[in-house]
Formats: C-alpha cells, structure tokens, sequence
C-alpha cells in the first residue's frame, strides 16, 4: 500500500459517470470464472494505484486516499496451443529484466522436472537466476514437498513468476512467485530479492498468506524494501 504521509494533494479521478460496477467478469467466460475475482495487475503512477482485475479496476487514489472501481482495463491473454503448452512445462523459458543497463536471466521450475523426462516426482521449486557477471545459473530452493505438506497441501502445483519488479532505489530486484492450485496442488506464495551489488538472494514467504496468490508486485512503500533486505 502506499504511503499516506506522503500522499499529494490532487483529486481522485472519477469513472465514467454510466458505468455500473458489477462483480462478474466479462464473457467470453467458463462457468467457473464468475467466482474468479484475482486481482490481475497493479499499476501505480504519481496520482493512483491501480488494482486491475477482469470485472473492473480498484483504484486508490494517492491524494484524497479514497477508492474508485473503473471499468477493467484487463486483457485475456490468448490461449496458448498444447504442444507450446507442453515444451514450456519441460523446459520453461528463461525471461529476463534490466537494471542499470545490466541483464539478468530467470525462471522457476520443478525439481525434478516431472515434464521432462522424470514422471511423477515433485520434490522442490527452485528458482534459476543467471547474473549478468556470470554464466553458471543460482538455483535456490523456494520450497520443497515437505514444506507444502506441512502447510496443508497434497501436491506441488506448476510454479510461475508473476511479477519482476526494480525498487524505488534502483539497487534490488524482486520477483512474485505464485503456482497453479487445485486437486490438492498448491505451493507456498513468495517474494525473492537479490541485491547485486551484495550478491544475496533473500526469500520472504509470509505465513498468513502461504497458501495464496501473488499475482503481482508494486512497490509503492519502502515497507517491503525493509523487510527484504539480507
């Protein structure tokens, strides 16, 4: 959440004056995704932050720290075909981020890759980064399977990152870990942060929330900056 010490003096803006808010997502839609009220994005700017989800935006306003629900600004990412679908499970693409000019390679992954050539065995989610100084990958374990049936779940859903973000500083990078849930399939929800110029990966898995969604990161605090710090 933002600051409100430092909130400015603005006005919030205002939705367009016909639009009714309304709790269900826009069709095209399966039948169970009218149920399906995840928060998509968050986008902030000098005046608001923007919550974006398929129903519409939640938007708080920095100046009169009030709330306005826009019409949604959420776009259905395209269906993806099998086969591509299948290729990205065994091998997940690396994607990659910038800072200060410098690029840095990541993604997360079952080990062992129950998509590859092992079936059937989920034993940790290890998240790969490949630093700009280096070629050889950093695996870090998020979570192993013990852990996730200690917290209730059956099984280890497909992980995925969900967010890669610069702090205000410019001096970390932070990334949102979530993963697929359902039919016992879950995971532990996850914030890494690797500080370059200290070479440390620090992991923050809050243990009210460990069993939900991430599904995207904005700092707008120096709140969580703290708390990630090695």
């Amino acid at each position: 959440m933002p600051e409100t010490s430092e909130a400015q003096d603005t006005t919030c803006p205002q939705p367009p004056a016909d639009f009714v808010p309304t709790l269900v997502p826009p069709p095209p839609e399966l039948f169970w995704e009218q149920f399906d009220f995840r928060i998509r994005s968050i986008a902030t700017d000098a005046e608001t932050v923007r919550f974006v989800s398929p129903g519409q935006d939640f938007v708080f306003c920095r100046g009169d720290r009030v709330w306005q629900i826009f019409p949604s600004t959420w776009k259905r990412a395209p269906e993806q075909d099998w086969e591509s679908y299948s290729a990205e499970l065994a091998d997940p693409p690396f994607a990659t981020i910038e800072l200060d000019g410098r690029t840095y390679r990541y993604r997360v992954l079952l080990d062992p890759n129950p998509f590859s050539d092992v079936q059937g065995v989920r034993e940790r989610a290890v998240f790969e980064l490949q630093t700009p100084d280096s070629d050889a990958l950093r695996r870090t374990v998020l979570y192993t399977q013990a852990e996730v049936e200690r917290s209730g779940g059956l099984g280890m859903g497909i992980p995925r990152v969900t967010a890669a973000e610069i702090t205000p500083a410019g001096d970390r990078l932070v990334w949102s870990i979530a993963f697929s849930q359902g039919e016992g399939d879950t995971g532990i929800a996850t914030l890494a942060s690797y500080t370059p110029g200290e070479n440390a990966l620090v992991l923050l898995q809050p243990e009210a929330i460990a069993d939900q969604q991430i599904t995207d990161v904005a700092i707008a605090s120096t709140e969580i900056v703290a708390m990630l710090r090695p």
